[in-house]
């Protein structure tokens, strides 16, 4: 049960540092009403679109990358989510409505020993180094 514990605690770290949560201005209104805004933002050397979700999260995505863009609608108006595996569908841990034990929880069902232990050393690698 602790090695349980462990590995969440974990995941929810990795979790924590995929994805931005930042303040939202309001969004504009729609029949449907609020969707996500999207603007493209370029720091020199990469260009990005960043997603402001109504009310949720703001995410960030690399067009024509990997990782692309899922919508749900609500019955409110519509989000947005990362499609961190390209699978299609909204996965529990890629849902940032959830709570980060629960995505926590859910990746590490997914993951495989050796992927969890290349997030570890990946994660204490970055942490170690220098920042330019």
């Amino acid at each position: 049960m602790r090695a349980r514990r462990t590995l969440a605690a974990v995941v929810v770290g990795l979790l924590a540092t995929g994805t931005t949560l930042a303040a939202t201005a309001p969004a504009s209104g729609s029949p449907r009403g609020p969707s996500p805004t999207e603007r493209t933002v370029s720091d020199g050397k990469t260009t990005f679109t960043v997603v402001t979700n109504p009310g949720g999260a703001t995410l960030s995505y690399v067009p024509g990358g990997k990782v692309t863009l899922l919508r749900e609608r609500t019955g409110s108006g519509e989000l947005a989510f990362k499609d961190m595996n390209a699978n299609g569908t909204l996965d529990t841990w890629e849902d940032w409505r959830k709570t980060p034990d629960e995505r926590a929880k859910a990746l590490a069902q997914e993951l495989t020993i050796p992927q969890i232990e290349g997030s570890c050393c990946s994660a204490a690698t970055n942490a170690s180094s220098p920042r330019a």
